[in-house]
């Protein structure tokens, strides 16, 4: 099995100007292996969550994440978001505003 660009990154910076006006940032949490999906060979789907809701968490452990803050992706469907500028590898948050800036996006903003 290909390992391929979401064992790389922890992290990604996630910004698509025709649906968002802010981007977002999702943490991968933990890694599950789904059995025949979409009638395609056994394929790894990565579990994200939504930075904000990872903050609520350390603050409050018993915050429940709901579903809109959890993302399952596939390598494949990372690499084409990668490619089409969708999804933004980082590997330190602290970096997150030099990269959103320095591709015209608005600053990213945790919510509490």
């Amino acid at each position: 099995m290909n390992k391929s660009n979401i064992a790389q990154g922890q992290m990604f910076i996630h910004f698509d100007k025709t649906y968002m006006d802010v981007p977002k940032v999702w943490v991968k949490v933990k890694s599950e292996i789904f059995g025949k999906h979409y009638g395609e060979d056994a394929e790894e789907v990565s579990l994200f969550v939504d930075n904000n809701a990872m903050i609520k968490v350390a603050i409050n452990p018993n915050y429940k994440i709901d579903l809109p803050e959890k993302w399952s992706i596939t390598d494949g469907y990372y690499g084409k978001m990668v490619r089409e500028g969708k999804f933004v590898p980082l590997d330190d948050l602290a970096k997150c505003n030099d990269i959103t800036e320095q591709l015209g996006w608005p600053p990213y903003v945790i919510d509490f």
